[in-house]
């Protein structure tokens, strides 16, 4: 008798049982990081910012293909086609969910932040509740120094990312772009 009452209640349990969502600051951080780069083929539009009269705003300056993908410790892109050398360094782009680190092409950045901002304008023109996660790293080889970042961010709004990636260089005193690419999708 006391075998069907102790299966019954195993079962019930069993069934009511629900993952518990990991509360730490690095569980946050995967989460968002998940929640933020989905897996599967994605069509983004390549950004740009155009300067007015008005003021700067980001403008549709193309579309770029690619694929995200994750094992659940990782996730990393592929380009298909990309139409400018500079969006193949997706490629080269790697996050560890587990450490919260980034490599672009074997240079590790530090996770730096995570915002939330609401009611902020900004050069997408979007005047909502934004989630922002940072990262950034450098690489000294001489007089020559680069600054890597990484930023994405979720407007929550329209749950569109936007992505940019930046690789300064600074040599004997002055700043040079090397990479500056901004994807919405």
């Amino acid at each position: 008798m006391k075998e069907p009452i102790l299966l019954a209640m195993l079962l019930l349990v069993g069934f009511n049982a629900r993952p518990q969502l990991n509360n730490s600051p690095a569980g946050r951080i995967k989460q968002a990081i998940e929640a933020m780069l989905p897996e599967g083929e994605i069509i983004a539009d390549v950004m740009e910012d155009v300067y007015s009269t008005a003021g700067a705003e980001m403008k549709v300056t193309g579309k770029l293909n690619f694929s995200i993908a994750s094992d659940g410790k990782r996730v990393w892109f592929y380009t298909y086609g990309a139409s400018r050398p500079a969006h193949l360094i997706l490629d080269e782009i790697s996050i560890n969910l587990e450490s919260n680190t980034v490599s672009i092409d074997s240079i590790d950045l530090t996770y730096l932040d995570e915002a939330n901002v609401v009611d902020r304008e900004d050069g997408l023109k979007n005047d909502r509740q934004v989630h922002s996660l940072r990262w950034l790293g450098k690489q000294s080889a001489g007089p020559r120094k680069r600054s890597y970042s990484i930023t994405i961010r979720r407007l929550e709004h329209t749950g569109q990312t936007f992505m940019q990636i930046r690789i300064t260089e600074i040599t004997t005193g002055k700043r040079k772009s090397l990479l500056d690419l901004s994807l919405r999708f």
